[in-house]
């Protein structure tokens, strides 16, 4: 069974429902103050995935790459353009026609530019999700 760390941001409306998905549920308050200790954690767990989720009210898509821009400001000066992310083989929701250039993505880049350097075995996915897809999202690494 693949191990699993989830997380999601304060602003999520009903981390209820994920915390019954993915008993070890992350939530993001301060995104820049919280980022350094998930990391730590990824690098003492090592999971097989790491699942960023946050709340969509139009349609839930995944998201296939993290940008190095928030904003229109750089996250990185020494990393590339954009990073590649998981996408499921068989997924549950589309991918996103454009990247995100908000706080997600902002999360989405710092982590898999973390995952990259520290050379982790972890497959990042990141979902835009309506709430009732919720389910919807542990299959997609069975």
């Amino acid at each position: 069974m693949s191990s699993v760390v989830a997380y999601t941001f304060k602003t999520f409306p009903k981390t209820s429902l994920l915390e019954k998905e993915f008993p070890h549920l992350f939530i993001f308050d301060k995104l820049k103050q919280d980022i350094e200790p998930f990391c730590a954690y990824l690098l003492k767990v090592k999971p097989d995935f790491v699942i960023g989720v946050a709340h969509s009210k139009t349609k839930s898509v995944f998201e296939p790459i993290a940008i190095n821009n928030i904003h229109g400001h750089k996250i990185s000066a020494a990393e590339p353009e954009e990073l590649a992310l998981n996408t499921p083989s068989c997924p549950s929701f589309p991918p996103s026609p454009r990247p995100s250039n908000s706080f997600c993505n902002y999360s989405m880049f710092k982590i898999q530019s973390f995952i990259n350097q520290q050379q982790l075995p972890s497959k990042q996915i990141f979902a835009h999700l309506m709430l009732e897809d919720i389910p919807r999202l542990p299959k997609i690494i069975e």
